[in-house]
């Protein structure tokens, strides 16, 4: 088989092939080993000439790893050689029609085709995988992404984060591997509760309903101040870093990045706040919220009355500490002295904000309390104790664990949901277009409203006011 290029090492071609990526410049592609002109084929007889793609559908099907990706392979360089040979005929180097984003995705994929070429004889095949796909390097995996055929950019590592000041969204994360971390015992509440009601409080998020089950969590929140990203970072962190410790280990304890889904109308918001709610329920745990161990909104709503979380400010405790006059004091008392107390409420949906706080919470307590008998009457296994709960080990995870895609939003008609799509399409567009702004050095640039700029932590439009010091206390 002749080596694409005239180039003396599978290596060789690749580093030239890169580096015209990178670059996005044709001269370099064109140039780097001839590799789209027709070079003479290595031991070929009467000086035969062989285009790179020739010889790279000419390479042995046992060379592309085997079964499915064989054929998709030598499918796509098939379709490749068509477009090359339609726009750009691989006998003269210059000069070139193809657009440059065409050029930029021709350059990523073959690129790819090289890297798995080069690397096929010493790839180790996986067992797990059944066509047995080689493994590529991350590097040479990142230096040939792939670009998106629209903007000619990369595409987004993750969906875009952006917060309108009146719309609710359910927040929800999940422990790494799924692993019980947040098993409902009387330290991990206190400390659950401590943070959420600390930083609520700081960034005036509004919480309608919250719960904590051992490997996740969910909560119906909004910020009106656009705010609710900075809350999620401090309490997710504080969160992770206080269990980490409580549990004696180190690393992550986050499986990925909160989700914020946007809650579309009325009825959808209802329905949240009673699945929430009854989330033990529905997860075949316990008959009724009220027997749920662990943390839940259910107790505010029935009583009525706030939940106070307690947070120790270390930066306090040892100044007080530290003082003459507290040399006598014990462990207890400073840290008493030490400790910050944060009323946590629960805010009315928008649709009952007319009715007082008696008929609210009644009214809540009726809707959740309906819920869980309908799932109880659907439930055919018998339900575990909620010692039986408690008795897991917080390092064991669930054996058959439940996935399932991100939807986009909830509630709303087909009408809303594709207007919400194409609202979030144009948003999208409009950050690609100021982030391009801003990469070439632009000092005036506008990103779309509810969005954080790069390098920055407050959204556009947002507040930047927060409460640093704790409600005055009351005697």
């Amino acid at each position: 088989m002749a080596i694409p290029g005239g180039a003396t090492n599978y290596k060789a071609a690749r580093s030239s092939l890169s580096r015209a990526c990178r670059n996005g410049n044709r001269e370099i592609w064109a140039n780097s080993r001839g590799f789209l002109t027709s070079q003479p084929a290595d031991g070929a007889e009467n000086g035969e000439k062989t285009s790179p793609l020739e010889a790279i559908l000419q390479v042995p099907p046992t060379h592309w790893a085997g079964g499915g990706a064989a054929a998709r392979m030598a499918k796509y360089a098939g379709q490749l050689s068509t477009l090359a040979n339609r726009e750009c005929p691989p006998i003269s180097p210059t000069p070139y029609t193809v657009s440059d984003t065409v050029w930029t995705s021709i350059y990523a994929r073959l690129s790819t085709i090289l890297c798995a070429l080069d690397h096929h004889a010493s790839q180790n095949f996986s067992p797990d995988h059944a066509t047995n796909r080689p493994f590529l390097p991350k590097t040479i995996v990142r230096a040939v992404d792939e670009p998106s055929p629209r903007y000619g950019e990369r595409h987004m590592g993750h969906p875009l984060r952006n917060q309108e000041k009146d719309v609710i969204y359910e927040l929800s994360n999940r422990t790494l591997h799924q692993m019980y971390a947040l098993l409902p015992e009387e330290q991990v509440n206190a400390i659950i509760l401590g943070l959420l009601a600390k930083y609520a409080w700081r960034y005036s998020v509004e919480i309608f309903a919250f719960c904590f089950m051992s490997n996740h969590f969910h909560m119906l929140a909004r910020s009106k101040k656009l705010q609710l990203h900075l809350f999620m970072r401090d309490f997710q962190s504080q969160l992770a870093k206080k269990i980490n410790a409580l549990r004696n280990r180190t690393g992550t304890f986050w499986e990925r990045r909160y989700t914020a889904t946007k809650v579309m109308d009325d009825e959808a918001m209802v329905d949240r706040l009673r699945y929430i709610v009854c989330n033990p329920c529905e997860s075949g745990l316990m008959r009724h919220p009220e027997q749920w161990p662990g943390l839940c909104s259910w107790d505010i709503h029935k009583s009525g009355e706030p939940m106070v979380g307690e947070v120790v400010n270390r930066k306090t405790y040892w100044a007080e500490k530290r003082k003459r006059k507290n040399e006598y004091k014990t462990e207890a008392e400073l840290i008493e002295m030490a400790t910050e107390r944060y009323p946590l409420e629960m805010a009315k949906l928008p649709q009952w904000k007319n009715l007082d706080d008696e008929a609210y919470h009644q009214k809540i307590v009726e809707t959740c309390h309906e819920h869980a008998g309908e799932l109880a009457k659907k439930r055919k296994r018998p339900l575990p104790s909620p010692q039986k709960v408690l008795d897991v080990k917080w390092n064991e995870r669930p054996k058959n664990p439940k996935k399932a895609p991100r939807p986009l939003c909830h509630g709303g008609d087909c009408k809303q949901r594709q207007a919400y799509r194409e609202s979030r399409r144009l948003l999208v567009n409009g950050y690609r277009e100021a982030i391009a702004k801003w990469r070439k050095g632009k000092s005036t640039v506008e990103f779309p409203d509810g969005t954080i700029p790069p390098g920055h932590q407050f959204c556009v439009g947002g507040s930047t006011k927060i409460r640093r010091e704790p409600p005055a206390k009351t005697s």
